[in-house]
């Protein structure tokens, strides 16, 4: 029954890797966008997945030596970043597909 079973996940999984792998998958963020603005940072991403650790987990992630009468100084820097970076990369995801030619939004 095991066996089944594995065998059954390795199928679901080919077949996953199968249709993920063909261009219609795909062509939606696989392209040049109209306004030149990029999907998403990669190094934005990263930062924001920093910052939300020193979020959750305060003292342990970033600034280590967070004391606890400046708690509220430091949550209070992480979320203002944590909110702009987000907006910025949202903003960036609804532009990259853009097809208006003068978007006020996407300037």
């Amino acid at each position: 029954m095991t066996i089944d079973y594995n065998e059954r996940i390795i199928q679901s999984i080919d077949a996953t890797v199968e249709k993920l792998s063909t261009p219609q998958s795909y062509e939606q963020v696989y392209h040049k966008p109209q306004l030149n603005e990029e999907m998403l940072s990669i190094e934005a991403i990263k930062e924001i997945m920093q910052i939300v650790q020193g979020i959750i987990f305060p003292g342990y992630f970033g600034n280590t030596s967070i004391k606890p009468h400046s708690m509220r100084f430091h949550m209070g820097v992480n979320v203002d970043r944590l909110f702009k970076l987000l907006m910025t990369q949202i903003k960036r995801g609804y532009c990259f597909d853009c097809t208006a030619e003068d978007c006020e939004a996407c300037d």
